[in-house]
């Protein structure tokens, strides 16, 4: 399988997402170890994978966590629902 992470395409994708979330985590706001992430997987929907509003910026912690929710991979329906989980529980102990 090709990693399209090391693609001119991929690096585009990701300036992009980075610069439409000013690049700070959607979920706490955070602009430390940020890191682009598709809400909807790029392994899984090849059409939708540098369309830019299937991206979301996030922190190193967030990045992980969504992962992790997810079995540590990406599932293969949108996990934009996980992604709004993440943040009330952020926002409701902060």
């Amino acid at each position: 399988m090709v990693d399209f992470h090391n693609t001119p395409e991929y690096r585009i994708w990701h300036e992009a997402v980075l610069e439409v979330d000013n690049h700070k985590c959607i979920v706490c706001g955070s602009d430390d170890r940020v890191q682009t992430h598709h809400i909807n997987s790029g392994t899984h929907y090849p059409d939708l994978r540098w369309e830019v509003w299937n991206g979301a910026v996030l922190c190193y912690n967030h990045h992980l966590k969504i992962h992790s929710d997810a079995g540590g991979y990406q599932i293969p329906t949108t996990n934009l629902d996980l992604l709004r989980l993440i943040a009330e529980e952020y926002h409701s102990v902060s």
